[in-house]
């Protein structure tokens, strides 16, 4: 009886082993039970893995001896690989480099531009061998080919304002989307095209080629005379960066269709003209730009403001601010007129960027524009000063200390986005309108921003070549904002919603520190002691059960 039913309880066992095995040959599926979902994977990203036609390569320069937290990074970066195949399948080949077994000092030396020419930057870390701490430069990123083509991706990324183990984890969290939208940029045939516009006064073209030679990794880019053209056609987005010159009626109707088409578009607007080079020993003043688009903003839902926002949060430059002996004393101050921007708006926009630098910005209002969404991205930090059009900028008054009781004007929002069906600034306007005039848009988006700057590189004073967008030669450092601009735009002209993967948000559990220290004992005595005495009461009640049992028997 007992034999029978041990059989039938077995046979019921395999039988329902066979149908989970069919099930699961048949239906692929993964079960993440972490509460953060950090092994999930996004349908946008399965999807761009699945359409691959050829294999890519993804070589990871973080292997060898690395601390704890950037040991999880590189777990973080395995393990998000390992996702990938499963989509991708032979498509998605990786490997993981030790730059330190390069010993040959040539071949180290050509490393280290190539990975600088990819965009790749060393990190300083250090670590213990043989009880010395020991210096070494690790290079957290990766590069990835494809056909033949090639693209260095920076996998570690964050705000220089917070932790380094909170800018670890933001730099895990975008791992997906850092990886796949390089991927998508590699694999895509049909690029879309931007438009950068001139024929208003904008800056040279050697301004934009930082922002410029990275976006052509995805896309088209091509400047385009707006004077010279009856309309914008056969472009996706265009850029207007600083115009300094009157448009007439003929070239806002080709910007204004544009948008009306569903074109996305990118102002970068200065509303006054200030120059740091025009700035003498008595200052200067401030005056505003009439550039005839202000009407066109404000049917979309933005004015522009006048005004010069200076900012404690900013920036430092050299200036003499005395003498020694008889050679002038020159330090960094702080120059408020070039604010430095992190207040952000939860968005993926911004998401795990470092501070934007701007200079001499205004502030912009809202105003009502039925049916669009209007999206706060970037503001100053609370502590402002506000200088009214007209008015007159000190260029002495920043070789002293900026007093913050002067500066008290609170946030200013100087970015917005906006999205939704625009309406013309042209509609019901008399007059006779061109063939095909569309009065109200389908959905689109633009992005308003009170600082043209933002988009242009600096030039090296001796060689004249591009320098980073974002460096500051001052204090060598680089803002963000190329990453700002181009996460715009990638935003904006994502249609596979890629984007959306900078959402991820991985939950920070850090060790409670002074706890750790003080009930450090405890826990070892758990740890090691207790996992030994567990398994020594089982063999011992195990024998006692077995003793008892056969004394039963017999």
């Amino acid at each position: 009886m007992h034999l029978k039913k041990s059989l039938k309880s077995v046979f019921l066992l395999i039988l329902i082993l066979i149908v989970l095995q069919v099930i699961s040959y048949n239906y692929f599926f993964r079960i993440d039970l972490t509460e953060d979902k950090r092994h999930t994977i996004s349908p946008a990203t399965k999807a761009v893995l699945r359409e691959l036609k050829e294999a890519v390569l993804i070589k990871v320069y973080l292997e060898g001896e690395l601390p704890a937290g950037f040991r999880q990074l590189k777990t973080s970066i395995l393990e998000t690989l390992n996702e990938f195949q499963v989509y991708g399948k032979a498509n998605i080949q990786f490997e993981f480099i030790d730059p330190e077994l390069i010993t040959d000092n040539k071949n180290k030396n050509e490393f280290m531009i190539s990975m600088a020419e990819k965009g790749i930057q060393p990190t300083n870390i250090f670590i213990k061998e043989q009880g010395q701490k020991i210096e070494k430069l690790i290079f957290p990123g990766a590069t990835i080919s494809y056909l033949g083509k090639e693209r260095g991706v920076m996998l570690l990324k964050g705000s220089s304002s917070t932790e380094p183990t909170e800018i670890l984890n933001q730099s895990a969290e975008n791992i997906e989307y850092e990886l796949v939208s390089a991927i998508k940029s590699l694999s895509t045939d049909k690029r879309k095209r931007i438009a950068i516009l001139t024929g208003h006064g904008e800056p040279e073209s050697v301004m934009f080629s930082d922002l410029a030679s990275t976006l052509k990794e995805s896309y088209e880019v091509k400047r385009l005379d707006i004077t010279k053209t009856d309309w914008i056609r056969n472009y996706d987005a265009i850029i207007l960066a600083q115009p300094t010159q009157l448009f007439n009626e003929g070239d806002i109707l080709k910007i204004d269709q544009f948008i009306m088409r569903g074109g996305k578009a990118m102002f970068l607007i200065d509303p006054i003209r200030i120059k740091l080079d025009s700035m003498g020993s008595r200052g200067t003043f401030i005056f505003p730009y009439e550039l005839g688009l202000d009407d066109m903003l404000f049917k979309y839902g933005i004015r522009l403001n006048k005004n010069l926002i200076q900012d404690l949060y900013c920036t430092k430059i050299p200036m003499t601010v005395g003498n020694l002996g008889d050679k002038p004393r020159i330090e960094l101050v702080p120059w408020t007129f070039f604010p430095l921007l992190n207040n952000y708006t939860k968005h993926p926009l911004t998401k795990s960027l470092d501070a934007v630098q701007a200079k001499f910005l205004s502030s912009l209002d809202t105003v009502k524009a039925v049916g669009i969404r209007k999206t706060p991205i970037l503001s100053t930090s609370e502590y402002t000063k506000i200088t009214s059009v007209l008015g007159n900028v000190d260029l002495n008054q920043m070789r002293n200390d900026p007093n913050p009781k002067n500066f008290i004007g609170g946030s200013k929002t100087i970015c917005y986005l906006l999205e939704g069906k625009f309406k013309s600034v042209f509609a019901g306007r008399p007059g006779e309108k061109p063939q095909g005039f569309m009065p109200e848009g389908i959905p689109g988006a633009i992005l308003v921003m009170s600082d043209g700057d933002v988009a242009l590189n600096d030039l090296n004073p001796k060689s004249k070549e591009p320098l980073p967008l974002g460096f500051d030669p001052y204090q060598r450092r680089t803002y963000s904002n190329k990453d700002f601009l181009v996460n715009s735009l990638n935003y904006m002209l994502d249609e596979n919603g890629l984007i959306g993967v900078k959402n991820k948000e991985l939950a920070l559990r850090p060790l409670d520190k002074a706890k750790v220290k003080e009930q450090r004992l405890k826990y070892q005595v758990i740890n090691v002691i207790a996992p030994s005495l567990a398994a020594l009461i089982f063999w011992v009640s195990l024998g006692y059960f077995r003793k008892r049992k056969m004394t039963k028997v017999l």
